[in-house]
């Protein structure tokens, strides 16, 4: 059955006529003053649709508050919101140019300013510039934001980032090779040829420097080639360093690209012609190696070959004469020799192994950015910083080039310069290599040390105590419980202690000289006991819990077969201990854990009582959405209604009708949803289910509802829970019920629906109806705009439809209010007569149906839910007395 899918339909409906140019983008910049690390502020410059140059939903708007003393801003002046004049992150709409202001609001004045962004954040797409000024006076130079990653100015200045889009076509083609001379199966060609080729590309052109020739598996150097420019390419003339061998076919590959990165490869092969000479051959063997397949020889006026993989060659054809003859391998030595052939001649050569080398280069910046970067020293040393391969010094502006280092190694390569911090990086050179350095001011650093004593007067060490600085373990503490913790920039620090068996400390605190930091951990105490049941020989199951006032559950337990539970990790303090379990009254004690003892004991029985009636929680489930936890979840249980009169809130007539060739709609996407308003017919009636006509059998969604948010549904009313249609439903439409927990509906409108949850197919749709439509009650939640819209008014082609969704509530049976409908007509709701302690007071109405579940009438129990209890086994169970219980919560509490 074909279903309505709305995710695209609000884009061509909502934004119809909006222009698209540059696409949406955002960029970070943070601006640290007087070179002060620690005193940054960060800003966002942006494009997006739906934004716009004046105050939009999108930007972020700066509040100033105490202690804020340096801060950047984007100025805006919009005449519907004159208050409110800087921005933290200013979006802007997708035109083809824009230009941001930045501008600073300090007390003190700063010396400098640095604003820095990270290059690869630019989108490819378009020029970024900035530039600065003293304020009051216009910009004068700019520089590319893509060529740098900061600027420096002093504090009395503001900056400008100017952008313009341009979009580059994209060239797909790869480049063509035509005009080959000799032309391709040539016969009789002569030896002492050249080759001659044109490489043509008419979209980004040619790259010479991808252009390669291979002769008979021998790649020609380039020395040897010439390139002249053509229309559209080049002209390649191959001078051959050689005669060609002669009577043989020879095999020609050229490859290349164009700007755009297409890439090409054409073959050609002719035959040369025969001539009279010798035969020179042999064998040409590599130094460490027993595969010689590879290695070029070249007789000069005599013909060429390859080695075969035991290194045999052999050249024919060889003129009676002295001749040079070269032998070529990649990564060993060429060997270039004179021959004299008089006749048939071997000769045999090993070629030595070459040491490769590469260069190392890169820029070193400084913090503060001056204009002159010279000065700065970098060393290549072996990992153990025992051998110096080689070093350079920057020039003005900050590069270094350091040649000759051997590869196929790991490398330290360290950056220096008075007054900074060395940096050290570690790199594999197996060819050119760029590294790149930012040295930073050196800061001052400091020490903190103390004592931690245990406490307990039969310690009689104080060593094992874990000392952690912001999170890192350093060390811990000597025989006499001291420590020290050294190299301690300044600034903001954490240290925290812990100990077995001690409740661990922490202290926060700016670090500006040397601290002394003493400390005194609290021991852990343990309470224990036995709880037993009236009448039960089986004492399992009761829970324990002890509470700390404001502070919560600090532990709890559950009795073993014979009543035993033991709570540890207690700290002294004042507590409340619980016992409870189900048809047994509730035990409650106050407990005072002092020094004076390490343990408590804690005996009583619990007195048998009726026991009351609880729902269990619904839709518990548990997800292992975190590596190191389990995340439970659940829904409170669905309490009894209250007695009272069972009402159907609905718009529909119960059949779908056609609505363009269909009669259901659905979202179509994963966070999109559907909601229908209603009005209570009282402010103390609940809401206790929802009722959705849908054919979308085996589907998934996420079960709300809404109050009033202003015309759009607002805040959920009820923690949402996902539920599932059955796969037996019929697929031409069937209501389905859902079950709520007593909701009280005190506001004038309310909200029912869903929202879709991954996966999405199949994605569930509910019935459309045109019976009647004078209110607009159906709404669409689209996830790509965080926003609710009117079906009615924003979608064309659906002014007329209602969605098949109701609300079941009840009326509570007190005398508060009694609903009387007059006479019901399909399409007619009439205004009511109630009866409201014996006042008439008309009230508009929706009429009433039968529900499709059983609540009327239903006496409510009294029982009360305190709080939920989580056990674990490593095997299904229906029984907790082999459950370990790992955690209880108070009622209200559902994650």
């Amino acid at each position: 059955m074909k279903r309505v899918i709305l995710s695209a339909v609000l884009v061509m409906t909502v934004f119809a006529g909006v222009s698209f140019a540059s696409p949406g983008w955002e960029v970070p910049i943070t601006a640290v003053f007087n070179g002060d690390t620690a005193s940054w502020w960060n800003l966002v410059f942006a494009k997006d649709p739906l934004a716009s140059d004046l105050l939009d939903s999108l930007d972020y708007i700066i509040v100033i508050a105490p202690p804020m003393t340096m801060f950047g801003y984007f100025p805006i002046s919009d005449p519907e919101n004159p208050y409110i004049t800087m921005l933290q992150c200013d979006y802007r709409d997708t035109s083809d140019t824009e230009e941001w202001e930045i501008r600073f609001g300090m007390t003190p004045m700063p010396d400098s300013i640095r604003l820095s962004w990270d290059i690869d954040s630019l989108p490819p797409d378009g020029t970024f510039e900035i530039g600065y000024a003293t304020i009051g006076s216009e910009i004068e130079e700019w520089e590319d934001m893509r060529s740098s990653p900061l600027v420096v100015f002093g504090g009395l200045c503001y900056a400008k980032i100017r952008y313009e889009y341009s979009a580059t076509p994209e060239d797909t083609i790869p480049p063509i090779a035509i005009n080959w001379d000799p032309e391709d199966g040539a016969v009789d060609v002569p030896v002492t040829t050249d080759l001659e080729v044109d490489i043509i590309d008419s979209g980004s052109g040619v790259d010479p420097s991808t252009v390669r020739f291979v002769v008979m598996d021998y790649e020609i150097p380039s020395m040897l080639i010439t390139a002249t420019p053509i229309a559209f390419g080049y002209h390649y003339l191959v001078d051959s360093p050689v005669e060609l061998p002669a009577g043989m076919t020879i095999e020609v590959i050229v490859h290349g690209s164009d700007l755009d990165g297409n890439s090409m490869s054409d073959t050609i092969s002719f035959t040369t012609e025969t001539l009279e000479g010798y035969t020179v051959s042999g064998v040409i063997t590599l130094e460490g190696e027993t595969d010689f397949y590879g290695t070029q020889v070249l007789i000069e006026g005599g013909g060429i070959d390859t080695t075969e993989v035991d290194g045999g060659y052999r050249i024919e054809g060889v003129p009676e004469g002295t001749h040079m003859m070269t032998c070529v391998h990649e990564g060993f030595n060429t060997d270039i020799r004179s021959i004299t052939v008089t006749r048939d001649t071997t000769i045999n050569i090993e070629l030595t192994r070459i040491e490769e080398t590469a260069t190392v280069s890169g820029t070193v910046y400084l913090e503060d950015s001056p204009s002159d970067l010279s000065g700065s020293v970098v060393s290549v040393w072996n990992t153990g910083m025992t051998e110096l391969i080689g070093s350079d010094t920057t020039d003005a502006d900050g590069s270094y080039s350091i040649p000759d280092i051997p590869t196929g190694t790991l490398y330290a390569i360290v950056a220096t310069h008075t007054g900074y911090r060395d940096s050290t990086d570690f790199a594999m050179v197996d060819e050119d290599i760029t590294v790149n350095f930012m040295l930073y001011r050196e800061i001052e650093t400091y020490n903190i040390s103390g004592i931690v004593l245990l406490e307990g007067d039969w310690v009689s060490s104080y060593d094992g105590t874990t000392v952690m600085l912001d999170g890192e373990e350093v060390g811990t503490t000597e025989i006499d419980g001291s420590y020290s913790i050294s190299d301690v920039s300044g600034g903001l620090h954490v240290v925290a202690f812990a100990h077995s068996g001690y409740a661990p400390a922490e202290s926060t605190f700016a670090v500006t000289a040397d601290v002394m930091l003493d400390m005194m951990l609290s021991y852990y105490y343990r309470i224990y006991g036995h709880i037993t049941l009236e009448g039960e020989t089986d004492h399992s199951g009761t829970g324990v819990y002890l509470e700390a006032p404001g502070i919560g559950l600090v532990g709890a337990d559950t009795t073993e077969s014979d009543g035993w539970f033991e709570l540890t990790g207690i700290f002294a303090g004042d507590y409340t201990l619980t016992a409870d379990h189900p048809g047994f009254e509730m035990y409650t004690t106050p407990v005072s854990v002092t020094p004076a003892d390490s343990a408590y004991e804690i005996t009583t029985e619990l007195v048998s009582t009726v026991s009351e009636t609880l729902f269990p929680p619904r839709n518990v489930s548990a997800s292992e959405e975190y590596i190191d936890r389990i995340v439970v979840s659940w829904e409170p249980p669905h309490m009894t209604p209250p007695p009272g009169i069972i009402d159907t809130l609905f718009w529909d007539d119960g059949t779908p009708d056609d609505v363009s060739g269909d009669s259901f709609l659905g979202f179509g996407g994963v966070d999109g949803g559907l909601a229908v308003r209603f009005t209570p017919p009282s402010d103390s009636c609940y809401l206790i289910g929802i009722q959705y006509f849908t054919p979308s059998a085996g589907a998934s969604f996420e079960v709300h509802a809404w109050d009033d948010g202003g015309g759009v549904p607002g805040d959920d009313m009820f923690a949402p829970f996902v539920t599932s249609i059955p796969t037996d439903f019929d697929t031409t439409g069937e209501w389905l019920t859902v079950e709520l927990p007593n909701i009280l509906l005190t506001e004038y409108n309310f909200y029912v629906g869903w929202l879709e949850i991954p996966p999405d197919v199949p994605f569930p749709a509910v019935g459309m109806d045109t019976s009647y439509c004078d209110e607009h009650v159906s709404f669409v939640y689209h996830p790509d705009y965080g926003m609710w819209f009117s079906l009615n008014e924003d979608f064309t082609g659906f002014e007329d439809v209602h969605l098949m969704m109701r609300a079941i509530i009840v009326t509570p049976d007190d005398g508060v209010l009694k609903l009387s409908p007059s006479e019901v007509d399909r399409g007619t709701y009439s205004a009511r007569v109630a009866s409201i302690r014996g006042t008439e007071k008309p009230l508009a109405v929706r009429r009433r149906v039968a529900p499709s579940f059983e609540m009327s009438r239903v006496l409510s129990t009294d029982a009360t839910i305190l709080r939920y209890n989580i056990y674990r086994a490593e095997t299904l169970f229906t029984d907790i007395s082999g459950a370990e219980l790992v955690g209880s919560v108070p009622a209200g509490t559902y994650r």
